[in-house]
């Protein structure tokens, strides 16, 4: 008997001052779930959901810096569950982990977690299967997010079209990233799409081919 997967639909929209994408992945059955809480989220997914309306079953974090989680206690507020990984959770609990990161302009509220999760953790969610992968070196608990039955990957700021993150911040290491994404991104399915934290989208057999950070390590 073949296994039909229900019907996904991914809305990509950028958000705060550096432009961190958010992701709204959405079924044909009004609910979603949203890839990152960066500032600006909460209301820009209340525009989208007046037209859209959907119910939204949860936050999954990418990592613990400010642009990818100062929103995720307003989506609590309202009930939506919050995803961080175990090593992550931490820094968006106690703020002065991040704080001097922070624009002076934004205003941030810590945010204790209601899940934490750890590599080779498995979710369901919106009716399908979500892998997680502990991609750690850009911050010690980054997670990718990997839909098998979509041939999706949403990478936060661990892989990005044609490079990789930043390693210099606290808690960085640029031989785990690079290792954890070679054992366990560039091991999915070539066609996988890639969508990362800021910029645009990929491809693993794209990253393959061209990353230099790939080529030369």
């Amino acid at each position: 008997m073949v296994e039909v997967l229900p019907k996904l639909t991914c809305r990509h929209f950028p958000c705060g001052p550096i432009r961190t994408n958010e992701y709204l992945v959405a079924n044909s059955h009004g609910r979603s779930v949203l890839i990152d809480a960066a500032p600006g989220s909460f209301d820009e997914y209340a525009k989208l959901s007046r037209n859209n309306p959907n119910r939204l079953e949860a936050v999954l974090l990418t990592h613990g810096h400010w642009d990818h989680f100062l929103d995720a206690p307003r989506f609590q507020s309202e009930g939506v569950p919050v995803y961080v990984s175990t090593f992550d959770g931490i820094w968006i609990k106690q703020l002065e982990y991040v704080r001097d990161f922070v624009p002076a302009e934004l205003d941030g509220a810590p945010c204790t977690a209601n899940f934490y999760l750890n590599h080779g953790d498995s979710l369901n969610l919106l009716g399908v299967e979500w892998r997680v992968l502990g991609i750690g070196g850009h911050t010690p608990g980054g997670l990718a997010y990997y839909l098998p039955g979509m041939h999706w990957v949403f990478t936060g700021d661990s892989l990005f079209a044609g490079t990789i993150g930043r390693t210099d911040l606290p808690g960085g290491s640029h031989m785990q990233l690079i290792n954890e994404i070679q054992e366990r991104l560039l091991t999915l399915p070539p066609e996988t799409q890639i969508f990362p934290g800021h910029g645009g989208s990929s491809t693993i057999g794209r990253e393959i081919e061209g990353n230099p950070y790939m080529l030369h390590s």
